[in-house]
């Protein structure tokens, strides 16, 4: 960062390394969002709460609709009707789509990753020179 003598520029300067998205702990969320029960941390990380929120969506659809299932056919077991595995295989059908989306989700995530740091950086790079008054490349 070349802050120059200008304290604007070098109060954007220090702005912006306090604000910018670090793009080694937004890849470590990316790999650790499966292995901590498939929450998307890196989302709500870069701030896309909606984003986050609908795949958290997806996740509870997909344990829901397992659930479900389980139940169901633990019903139709006690009444002894022959259509008991249908409640599971429909539970389970819908919880293997849920997931599949997901992991879909998560691999297009991946892929993106270093042109969404990049976005959102430039983005608060954006802001903080526009409530400076100063050009966006100068600090």
């Amino acid at each position: 960062m070349n802050a120059g003598q200008n304290p604007s520029q070098l109060q954007a300067a220090w702005r912006f390394s306090a604000r910018r998205k670090n793009e080694t702990a937004a890849w470590l969320l990316w790999i650790g969002g499966p292995f901590l029960v498939g929450l998307p941390i890196h989302d709500f990380y870069f701030g896309d709460i909606g984003k986050g929120l609908a795949k958290l969506g997806l996740l509870v659809m997909a344990f829901v609709s397992f659930f479900v299932g389980i139940i169901i056919t633990g019903i139709a077991a006690e009444s002894n009707a022959s259509a008991a595995p249908v409640g599971v295989f429909l539970g389970l059908g819908l919880a293997g789509l849920c997931i599949l989306a997901s992991i879909a989700w998560w691999i297009y995530d991946g892929v993106v990753m270093s042109r969404r740091i990049e976005s959102k950086n430039n983005q608060i790079r954006q802001e903080i020179a526009s409530e400076q008054g100063i050009d966006p490349w100068s600090f």
